[in-house]
């Protein structure tokens, strides 16, 4: 997981990291080429993270999302 040392000053600049660098279940599932049951599958098996979650919907940090990915595709 990647470090993060943000200098967040403003509700522009939150709104703007939460816009671009996390994404939901859903999304996540896009991004990686997977089912969404496989997302909560890699949340049960703890090789996703999620920054929250709830029963029917995560948040993700998007880096590890990509992460994930990259991950899969050396695989294949």
């Amino acid at each position: 997981m990647k470090d993060y040392k943000l200098k967040i000053k403003t509700k522009e600049e939150l709104m703007d990291f939460l816009a671009n660098e996390i994404v939901n279940t859903a999304e996540a599932a896009e991004i990686i080429g997977c089912s969404v049951q496989n997302i909560n599958q890699r949340v049960e098996r703890g090789s996703l993270i999620p920054i929250r979650g709830a029963k029917k919907d995560k948040l993700f940090l998007k880096t590890d999302i990509v992460q994930a990915r990259n991950n899969k595709r050396r695989r294949s």
